[in-house]
């Protein structure tokens, strides 16, 4: 099999397990298998409590895509420590058809069994994380709050260490709070960044010194942080509450900008993608903003013409007939290719969950033994998980066509992208140029019927607009 090689090092500054072991671990294994290893980028210093990581994301598109045929790991908890994590790889494993593979447990998660033990194994690491990660917290809470103890390895600028506070019970020094360097130069710094010293300027006069690094910082006021635990007054404050903010409002201006003419940002356009054309020289017409409102126009150089109309009528004008369409290509579907319905997949997906549920029934009532639950239990799943990829495979092939026409509106609401996509499925339209008084826009619209009729056959157009010429 073609495997993708996925390594993770925790958030622990490289102390857990090391991707090296990770690695070699995944080839000796692979090796004995004779399976093909595809590595993937490492997630170095990641969470386990979430499968939002770069190289995880990566290997699940691949995955989805059929460009591996699973996923290995040198253990259960480098894939993730979080149980419903764990469970969402798997039904998207089971779902997609791809394996996942944990060197460490190597449980069969083919089988219900197999599951069964591995979701075990994944409340066992989230157990562990858990207790880890409270006894980090109570941690940082008695240092910070008991102590006023700043974190990190190296002191911040302008600090010359920490001081002691005793020592342990093996004689080891144990910190205190921020001891102040007395030839600090924190308050100069402020006050230049109050100024408007620019960032270039900034380094150079104070030893190549990111601004971000130091402006921004409340340990300069006296507090000590780590993680989510603060406390005021902990240490000798550098700088003064009134000095900090107007530093941080002058670099805050900096950073963002501000004074600057704004960039407009329009609102994603329901019929950009070639939808709506110009009715003098056929160009898609482009959204822009104007200030009696958004417009589409016309921005080809060599028109004549150059039409316009409001987005605030139009848009909505061509979204109803596109409803419209939606249920009319429903209704002669129904009538004329029974046998391309969705429905009777939907009902053949609805009988094989309730054979499930029968089997669990029959079950729970001691009707069946372990033995024949086993197989029987397994027979169901197989035939839940044929109807739903059957069905799944009919939704993608036919798109809009596959949504009851009852449903269409709940799907496109407050979703530009859906409803674009419904659009364009269905209509095509030109504006026609018109002087004068005002015409309403459906006289103004010329509309285009895509006609999908049966499977196989050849999508037509046909004009259906009643678009009154330019006079």
């Amino acid at each position: 099999m073609k495997l993708l090689g996925y390594i993770r090092r925790s958030q622990d500054s490289g102390s857990g397990v090391s991707d090296d072991l990770q690695r070699e671990k995944i080839e000796q294994w692979s090796k004995l298998h004779d399976h093909e290893i595809v590595w993937l980028p490492p997630d170095m210093d990641a969470s386990s409590f979430t499968l939002n990581r770069p190289g995880m994301k990566k290997a699940l598109a691949m995955l989805k895509a059929g460009e591996a045929d699973g996923i290995v790991a040198a253990t259960q908890d480098r894939l993730t420590r979080r149980v419903v994590d764990f469970h969402d790889l798997l039904n998207r494993a089971t779902t997609e058809g791809w394996n996942v593979v944990a060197i460490d447990t190597q449980f069969d998660l083919s089988t219900p069994a197999g599951r069964l033990m591995a979701g075990q194994m994944a409340g066992f690491a989230q157990y562990e994380y858990e207790v880890k990660r409270d006894g980090l917290n109570a941690s940082r809470r008695n240092a910070v709050l008991t102590h006023g103890i700043h974190h990190g390895a190296i002191p911040p600028w302008g600090y010359s260490g920490w001081a002691t506070r005793g020592e342990d019970k093996a004689g080891k020094a144990l910190r205190g709070p921020l001891v102040a360097d007395p030839a600090n130069r924190v308050r100069e710094a402020f006050e230049d960044a109050a100024a408007g010293i620019s960032h270039p300027a900034f380094k150079r006069k104070y030893g190549d010194l990111e601004m971000s690094r130091v402006i921004p910082n409340r340990v300069y006021l006296g507090e000590a942080k780590s993680g989510e635990f603060v406390k005021e007054g902990a240490h000798s404050a550098l700088v003064d509450e009134d000095l900090f903010r107007r530093a941080n409002r002058r670099f805050k201006r900096a950073e963002t900008g501000a004074g600057r003419p704004a960039k407009v940002e329009l609102s994603p356009a329901m019929l950009a993608g070639g939808i709506l054309r110009c009715g003098s020289c056929g160009h898609a017409l482009t959204r822009q903003r104007c200030a009696k409102g958004d417009h589409y126009r016309c921005q080809y150089a060599r028109c004549d013409l150059r039409v316009s109309i409001s987005c605030a009528s139009v848009e909505p004008y061509i979204l109803e007939a596109a409803i419209a369409a939606h249920a009319e290509d429903t209704a002669l579907r129904v009538a004329d290719a029974e046998d391309f319905d969705l429905t009777a997949l939907g009902k053949a997906l609805d009988r094989a969950k309730a054979e499930r549920d029968e089997v669990e029934a029959l079950h729970a009532s001691g009707k069946l033994s372990p033995v024949a639950y086993a197989g029987a239990r397994t027979s169901a799943d197989e035939a839940v998980l044929a109807a739903e990829v059957a069905l799944s495979d009919a939704e993608t092939a036919s798109g809009w066509r596959s949504i009851p026409a009852s449903r269409v509106r709940e799907k496109i609401a407050d979703d530009v992208e859906a409803q674009r996509s419904l659009i364009a499925d269905f209509l095509r339209a030109q504006v026609i140029p018109f002087w004068g008084k005002r015409v309403p826009v459906e006289q103004r619209v010329a509309l285009s019927r895509i006609m999908h009729g049966l499977p196989g056959a050849v999508p037509a157009t046909v004009e259906v607009g009643k678009a009154v010429a330019a006079s």
